[in-house]
């Protein structure tokens, strides 16, 4: 989890400190479970707090970010993939978000259609019985 959550955010952050243009976007990906305890995988719940937290310092001045950039932090629920279905192949899949939902997110924030707040982490929550994906800053 160190490796795969932490080190890759700060080798993301590093290099759009050097690379990204200004006004850029800058995204990591947190977790939605661990805002409160998780006692079923602490390790897990640690690492992604501390994404959490780097959301939160990037989007303060003298981050080193470029001039206009903002970091944004991702936090799904739970997302539809290959690897989720295979890891929990009897769970109930109406509340999962798709990848193209986050992807086109993601889009929207890059292209300059939607703007993010900086320095927020944005919980996914999908209630595909309904047909809706939300976006809530924390």
């Amino acid at each position: 989890m160190y490796s795969s959550s932490v080190v890759s955010s700060v080798v993301a952050t590093h290099l759009a400190s050097r690379f990204l243009r200004p006004g850029g976007v800058l995204v990591l990906p947190g977790a939605a479970a661990c805002v409160r305890g998780t006692p079923w995988a602490l390790t897990y719940g640690s690492m992604k707090a501390a994404v959490h937290h780097m959301v939160s310092s990037l989007g303060a001045t003298g981050s080193g970010l470029p001039e206009g950039a903002v970091a944004v932090g991702i936090a799904p629920v739970m997302l539809d993939t290959p690897a989720n279905r295979s890891a929990m192949p009897d769970s109930d899949r109406n509340n999962w978000t798709s990848v193209y939902t986050v992807a086109d997110k993601v889009y929207n924030w890059c292209s300059g259609t939607e703007t993010p707040e900086k320095g927020k982490v944005y919980k996914i929550v999908s209630d595909n019985s309904k047909k809706t994906t939300q976006f809530i800053a924390m």
